[in-house]
C-alpha cells in the first residue's frame, strides 16, 4: 500500500505519493517526480492565457494513444476535462479543469506502467487538491526566506547526444546545456538552493534572445509530451531531460 503525504501551499492543498521527491513549487506552480524518473507531476494554478489556450488546444486535439478522454469532477470542486494516454512504457493524464472558486488548474502527470496501479493512487491525488486561496492576491505574500548554504564545487558534463536523443527534434537541442547546468547540482539538495537560483537566471539571461516566455511553455510542453514516449525507465539517456523539462515550465508559467 503506497503512503501520501501532505502538501499545503498558499493556495493549494492535496496529498501526495509519498515516492514522489519535490522539485520546485511556487505559490501557483507544484512539480514533483519520483526516483529514476519512475513519474513526474506539475500543477499550474491560473497560468498566462497564452499557456491555458495551448494547453486546452491540445485536450482537444485527437492522440491515437487516448485510452479515455471526457469529463472530470473531483469532491473538492475541481471540474473539467481530462485525457488518459497509454504508450509502450508509461501512462499519462492530462487534466484541464476550474476550481469551485472559478481558478484554471491544469495537472500533467505521467508514470511507468509499474507504478500506474490501476491508476488508483492517481485518482486519490487529483480527487485531494483543493484550491484555498485567491492567486491574484499572490504579491501580497510574504518574502520567504531561503537557508544559506555552503557552495559546494560543481563539475558540469556535456550531456552526449546518443540513443534516442538523437530523436530529440534539433529546435529541442538547447535543453541540453540546462540540463547539464542542472546534472553539475546534488539532486538531492535543489530544492530553496540560492545558488541553484542564480546558475539558472544566469543561463536564462544568456539565452534570452532565443528564449521568450511564450516559447519556454510551449518548448516545454514539446519536451513533457516527447518524454512520456522515451521514459527514462527504458531509455536512461532521457533522465537528464526531465529536470529541464521542469524549469522550462517553470520559467515559462512565472511571471
Amino acid at each position: 500500500m503506497n503512503k501520501a503525504k501532505e502538501y499545503q501551499g498558499d493556495f493549494l492543498r492535496f496529498r501526495y505519493p509519498d515516492f514522489l521527491k519535490v522539485k520546485s513549487e511556487t505559490p501557483t506552480l507544484w512539480y514533483a517526480a519520483a526516483p529514476k524518473n519512475r513519474a513526474c507531476v506539475i500543477i499550474a494554478l491560473d497560468p498566462p492565457m497564452a499557456q491555458a489556450e495551448a494547453f486546452s488546444r491540445n485536450m482537444e486535439r485527437p492522440h491515437e494513444n487516448a485510452v479515455r478522454k471526457g469529463s472530470i469532477k473531483t469532491p473538492n470542486g475541481i471540474e473539467g476535462h481530462e485525457r488518459v494516454l497509454q504508450f509502450n512504457e508509461t501512462m499519462a493524464w492530462d487534466i484541464g479543469a476550474k476550481s469551485k472558486q472559478d481558478h484554471t488548474i491544469h495537472i500533467t502527470l505521467w508514470t511507468i506502467h509499474d507504478d500506474w496501479h490501476d491508476g488508483i493512487i492517481w485518482r486519490d491525488f487529483i480527487n485531494s487538491i483543493e484550491v484555498i486561496g485567491d492567486p491574484s492576491q499572490i504579491d501580497s505574500l510574504p518574502k520567504k526566506r531561503t537557508k544559506s548554504r555552503k557552495k559546494t564545487p560543481r563539475k558540469i558534463e556535456t550531456i552526449e547526444i546518443v540513443g534516442v536523443l538523437c530523436e530529440l527534434p534539433n529546435d529541442l537541442h538547447y535543453v541540453f546545456g540546462l540540463a547539464a547546468e542542472l546534472n553539475s547540482f546534488n539532486e538531492e539538495n535543489l530544492e530553496d538552493n540560492p545558488e541553484l537560483a542564480q546558475v539558472l537566471e544566469s543561463w536564462f539571461q544568456k539565452n534570452s534572445a532565443l528564449l521568450t516566455k511564450q516559447k519556454a511553455q510551449e518548448d516545454s510542453e514539446r519536451l513533457l509530451s516527447w518524454l512520456k514516449e522515451f521514459p527514462a525507465e527504458k531509455y536512461p539517456e532521457t533522465g537528464p531531460l526531465y529536470g529541464a523539462a521542469g524549469i522550462l515550465f517553470s520559467f515559462g508559467f512565472n511571471p
